[in-house]
């Protein structure tokens, strides 16, 4: 039987009660963990409350570059077991998550697991907000496989993958994804960018070729949406730095790895939602149906015009950027 660590990684005092709630859910799985880890990222005091709070649990402090890169880059190395697997400081796991989360890992060419990550709203789902589109709370979407197989990689906030691996093709890309910058002078918070899981996931399966990412939807968490996520400003913001990531991205592992999920999403799924909104809005116009409908136009032609104007401003259609390489393992 393959061993498992599951790794946090936290940032801010906010979402103290969050951690709890986290470090609680894994502490209640069906199939225990060989250690629990948290990593404080850039935040002396969170770090010393945490270490008082949770001595049964592993709590560094992220030596790597700032962000959630970094942090998972310190867990990695620290870690002990033959799987690590991450969750959100701000999710909440099933109490079988684990159980179901490793099953494919007796495929020895499985590199890695993700699986369901469940919007918990703070009242209720924003009738405008389409479903297509949950990846802007870190959840997943309709478009996503239904049911187990494989993917081109997971959603961060429900991800494991074989702890040797992750360290041989050293681990996440710091500097890439997304960073918050604590800076009492500036609101709001700074973000990089985005997608810093898949181009991890796809980097690892460009070094290991026949290995590959799977899907399971049984093993599920709930993430938390605060309600500074409700808005069409958040929404619209997030679509931006999605654009932003994935001409990076493509940078990175070249235009067919980077977009080779998003085809059918575009040519298939959008514009399904889009005609079932319209229908929905016309049929019955108090359900939200048209604004779904819009938000799905408006969210595309975001990422789209965002994708396009920093592949040109990169120089990705002259010439292939040099990005940082990541962290040696």
């Amino acid at each position: 039987m393959l061993s498992v660590s599951v790794a946090t990684c936290a940032f801010t005092e906010e979402r103290w009660e969050d951690l709890n709630a986290a470090i609680a859910s894994v502490r209640e799985q069906t199939h225990r963990p060989q250690e629990i880890l948290v990593v404080i990222d850039n935040n002396a005091a969170l770090l010393g409350r945490a270490r008082s709070a949770f001595p049964d649990v592993v709590v560094l402090a992220n030596d790597h570059a700032r962000g959630a890169s970094g942090a998972r880059n310190t867990a990695a190395i620290a870690a002990k077991s033959d799987i690590l697997a991450f969750l959100d400081d701000d999710a909440r796991a099933d109490p079988s998550w684990l159980e179901f989360l490793l099953q494919p890992f007796q495929d020895s060419l499985v590199a890695g697991v993700g699986g369901r990550a469940v919007p918990d709203w703070p009242r209720q789902r924003p009738g405008w907000f389409p479903p297509e589109f949950d990846w802007v709370v870190g959840c997943s979407y309709v478009g996503m496989p239904d049911r187990p197989g494989v993917v081109r990689n997971p959603i961060g906030t429900n991800m494991s993958v074989r702890r040797e691996l992750m360290n041989a093709v050293g681990g996440f890309r710091e500097g890439f994804g997304n960073v918050v910058i604590h800076d009492p002078t500036r609101k709001p918070k700074s973000r990089l960018s985005t997608c810093e899981e898949t181009e991890f996931c796809i980097r690892l399966v460009q070094s290991y070729p026949g290995m590959h990412w799977y899907y399971q939807p049984s093993a599920t968490v709930h993430h938390r949406v605060p309600v500074r996520r409700t808005t069409v400003g958040y929404f619209l913001d997030r679509c931006w730095l999605e654009g932003q990531g994935k001409a990076l991205l493509a940078d990175l592992v070249g235009h067919g790895d980077a977009l080779s999920s998003e085809r059918t999403y575009v040519s298939r799924t959008i514009p399904h939602g889009i005609q079932s909104g319209i229908a929905d809005g016309i049929s019955h116009p108090r359900s939200g149906g048209l604004g779904r409908a819009t938000m799905l136009a408006a969210g595309l032609g975001v990422v789209a015009t965002s994708y396009s104007l920093h592949r040109i401003s990169s120089g990705a259609l002259g010439k292939r950027a040099n990005p940082p390489a990541p962290p040696s393992a």
